[in-house]
């Protein structure tokens, strides 16, 4: 992974500039809005974070949907869980832990983020233990979903295509129309890949939606507006 980050900072503005940038700037093309469109369309059916690789060929620029491998594992856990089948709880412990280890870059011990998380912990640990209603476990996996699987996106990098000629960065989705946190930060000042941010809400269809890009270890706005608005091919 580091000789990764060594590679891609000397590349990193030249994907920003002459990639990424000429496409994802007011006014967006036809072929972008639509692949916006269906990000969201997806996004709105899934309970976990959508992302994916940036790709760039002699088409244009691609938005690929890849759904990494650990969630497809953390969902199949969950699915388990609500039968009352706890054999791979662990794995969704597993994965909870590490958010609460990162999480804590960032928030104290006593904020409502980790107590939350720490008490989602308890809660899982208990009914992996003991008999438990339908009801107590929806709401686990409510909570699971929407706290965990809901705010983050580990793709591992060969998932994302960092090894095709035709990788340009990674884009993933906040469905809470909010701004890159700090972890997109400082995942990007880790491996300097650029990192797109489709920032939207459920209502993207009559509210605006936001493109931030994550570069050099910060973050801009590229674009702020109605997905309607088609420029001429």
């Amino acid at each position: 992974m580091e000789s990764n980050s060594e590679f891609f900072k000397g590349i990193e503005a030249t994907f920003v500039k002459h990639a990424i940038k000429p496409h994802l700037i007011a006014p967006l093309s036809a072929h972008i809005i639509t692949q916006l469109t269906s990000i969201l369309e997806e996004q709105d059916q899934e309970k976990s974070e959508v992302g994916g690789a940036i790709l760039q060929d002699q088409h244009g620029l691609e938005l690929k949907v890849i759904k990494p491998l650990k969630v497809i594992n953390l969902e199949k856990a969950l699915a388990e869980f609500k039968e009352g089948k706890y054999d791979h709880s662990a794995l969704l412990l597993n994965y909870l832990a590490e958010t609460i280890t990162n999480q804590k870059a960032y928030h104290s011990e006593k904020s409502r983020e980790i107590l939350f998380l720490n008490y989602l912990q308890e809660e899982i640990q208990l009914t992996s233990t003991k008999r438990s209603s339908l009801e107590t476990r929806n709401e686990i996996i409510e909570d699971y979903q929407r706290y965990i699987l809901g705010t983050s996106y580990p793709g591992e990098l060969e998932e994302l295509l960092v090894n095709s000629p035709y990788f340009r960065g990674v884009f993933h989705v906040h469905y809470n129309g909010s701004e890159p946190s700090p972890a997109d930060i400082s995942n990007n000042k880790k491996l300097s890949i650029p990192s797109l941010v489709l920032s939207a809400t459920p209502k993207y269809k009559e509210e605006v939606i936001k493109l931030y890009l994550i570069h050099a270890g910060s973050f801009e706005l590229l674009y702020q507006g109605l997905l309607q608005s088609v420029k001429k091919e």
